[in-house]
């Protein structure tokens, strides 16, 4: 059965591209080049990362809260240095 899901994320915007990062996925991450493309490889490291996690009989984890999330990143900011960033809701389809 097809399941739909999602999480919060973070883009950081550098010189040299666009990363991602699922806070509550732990190691969920990914890259592009554009917004475009770079939502499109969130949605499929998001897929691949909730599929793996399913297939070893394991739950998926709640997402955090908006409290949870702005500790967070007031916690990792300080790695992206004057780089933008913005928070986006990614969604993707998963297999149970």
């Amino acid at each position: 059965m097809k399941r739909q899901i999602k999480y919060n994320c973070i883009f950081v915007y550098g010189e040299d591209g666009i990363s991602v990062t699922f806070p509550a996925c732990r190691g969920c991450v990914t890259c592009g080049k554009s917004d475009k493309q770079t939502k499109l490889m969130a949605e499929d490291a998001l897929r691949i990362w909730c599929s793996i996690v399913l297939d070893n009989g394991n739950l998926l984890p709640p997402d955090l809260s908006l409290l949870e999330l702005n500790k967070w990143v007031n916690e990792h900011k300080k790695f992206w240095g004057k780089n933008k960033w913005t928070i986006k809701t990614i969604r993707t389809t998963v297999e149970d």
